[in-house]
């Protein structure tokens, strides 16, 4: 039996839905195939969660920009408004910090094509770049505790310097 990491308090997470007017077509893409090739007939968000609450969403329009449902009349403040507004949520929760600093790198593109630089493929870009700044946040921590523990070895103690007499360990090595 493996352990379930918990959950934040904070986080991020993408969520699906079926485009409007396409829901038919479901069967046909939305599956592990569709998701690869990023042809599913779903529009995926991020969502910043805290608790049951849904704090902000982001998403990438046809336009080629980044929207919030809000600007389409859609209020999303909670998980159970998440559900009635058709989405799920998928995949793993993401450190709202590295969300953060992953959007403000992301570069959105000039244009938007359902085939090849669409909400999913805007999606997977940000998921790549959010687990890349997981890792190096992972791989700085152990320089970084190993900094602050010898800062407060420094704290602790004050170097007393003394003479030291190094004759007879010159006379041994001779």
């Amino acid at each position: 039996m493996s352990e379930q990491v918990p959950t934040p308090a904070r986080y991020c997470q993408f969520a699906k839905r079926f485009l409007d007017g396409f829901s038919w077509l479901a069967p046909l893409t939305n599956n592990r195939f569709g998701d690869a090739l990023n042809i599913e007939f779903v529009h995926e968000q991020l969502f910043l969660i805290e608790g049951d609450r849904v704090l902000r969403n982001i998403g990438y329009s046809e336009k080629g920009t980044r929207f919030s449902e809000s600007d389409f009349g859609k209020s999303i403040d909670s998980l159970e408004d998440l559900l009635a507004n058709g989405y799920w949520l998928v995949g793993r929760p993401y450190h709202p910090e590295a969300a953060k600093q992953a959007l403000e790198e992301q570069k959105d593109g000039e244009y938007y094509s359902f085939f090849s630089n669409q909400c999913q493929d805007w999606a997977d870009r940000l998921k790549r770049n959010m687990e890349r700044i997981e890792k190096e946040a992972i791989r700085m921590d152990g320089p970084v505790e190993a900094l602050l523990a010898l800062a407060r070895l420094d704290e602790r103690r004050d170097i007393v310097v003394t003479a030291v007499d190094l004759r007879p360990i010159a006379r041994d090595a001779a």
